[in-house]
């Protein structure tokens, strides 16, 4: 049997091509930091700062309660997928696998996006950046080390979605003992994320109960590897989805330097529609689809070479698909999107430090 074909995502080859010119810089800068004494001093440096001030934006960002909401809604709704009883079981599968992905780029785009949108806007606010800056930071760390804080929040959501879809693929395989899963997971669910929401009113309580669903939830992803209902292609593609919001935080992060923080939202919005069906943006970029005027081309050609392209990120179809897999190809569409994102992210990162670097504070 051949392989299925390649996702065709625009010009792929150009982005491949992109992808080993990032990882060609990157070998070249390794390289210099190795050979010389005084950038690995100014580097070790910059990145404790970096570092400090990413730790501080972890812990104030878990602290927002409206995370744990989205958390919560997000990992009650990809176990509610697997209430499609209508399919076949083969069928049902798939519909599960394609339900959940999709309601993890969701909801963690969500999380994404209202994580980067307050964390510059609201240090300018509140006045806090001030000590800050006073000190011997840069603003560039400053920047970098906000958004790396985000990368923290958007892991640990995607992490117990990840799990929720394990467990719903648990539930599908055993279809007789459905609710005896999947309501024992939501229910473990509830219980950590009333030990996260309560924890200073439950006191001692409050550990405990965490604890209780986090282990509730581990021992029902054991069982779905022991059972041979873990599905390594499924982790690959939230891993990779991973990365597509981590280019998203980093757009909202770059517009928050200019914007107030409900256009950086909106701002986001866009983008994550955009990203995901720039297919479609190709198409109508295409001179036979663009009703033959050439600034409708030119300017979708533009519009679409510039945004980010997050279909090179969304790996749906192929995880969904029964087996048998080709990790050759996924394997290298993996590394392709790995490379598009670090080299999207520091042209990402270098405008926001030079934007926020111009800005009157």
């Amino acid at each position: 049997m051949s392989p299925p074909p390649v996702a065709k995502w625009g010009n792929f080859v150009m982005w491949q091509w992109f992808g080993w010119g990032v990882a060609l810089v990157i070998v070249v800068a390794i390289v210099a930091i190795i050979s010389h004494r005084g950038i690995r001093r100014n580097l070790a440096r910059s990145a404790g700062v970096t570092l400090s001030i990413a730790r501080v934006t972890v812990a104030e960002t878990l602290r927002k309660k409206v995370l744990y909401g989205i958390l919560v809604f997000a990992a009650g709704s990809v176990l509610a997928a697997t209430f499609f009883s209508s399919y076949e079981p083969g069928e049902q599968d798939v519909v599960v696998k394609d339900i959940g992905l999709t309601l993890i780029s969701m909801f963690a785009g969500l999380v994404a996006i209202i994580t980067a949108m307050f964390l510059i806007p609201e240090e300018v606010e509140r006045r806090t950046i001030y000590p800050l800056l006073a000190k011997p930071v840069r603003r560039s760390e400053f920047v970098v080390g906000k958004f790396l804080g985000v990368a923290a929040p958007v892991a640990i959501s995607m992490g117990v979605m990840l799990l929720m879809l394990q467990v719903a693929m648990l539930a599908v395989k055993f279809p007789a003992w459905q609710s005896w899963i999947v309501m024992p997971a939501m229910a473990a669910v509830a219980l950590a994320f009333l030990g996260m929401l309560m924890g200073r009113s439950l006191g001692a309580a409050g550990p405990v109960a965490i604890a209780i669903g986090a282990l509730a939830i581990l021992i029902m992803s054991v069982l779905a590897i022991v059972f041979n209902a873990w599905s390594w292609l499924i982790v690959m593609a939230v891993a990779l989805l991973f990365f597509a919001m981590m280019v998203l935080a980093g757009v909202v992060v770059l517009t928050s330097t200019r914007v107030s923080t409900i256009l950086a939202a909106v701002i986001g919005m866009v983008i994550f529609a955009l990203g995901f069906n720039m297919e479609r943006l190709y198409h109508l970029a295409d001179p036979q689809h663009s009703g033959g005027h050439i600034f409708n081309t030119v300017s979708l050609s533009l519009l679409a070479a510039v945004l980010p392209n997050l279909s090179m990120f969304d790996l749906r179809v192929q995880a969904a698909s029964p087996p048998p897999y080709y990790w050759d190809q996924l394997w290298a569409l993996f590394g392709n999107g790995v490379l598009y994102a670090v080299g999207y992210l520091a042209v990402l990162l270098i405008a926001a430090s030079l934007s926020f670097s111009t800005r009157e504070v």
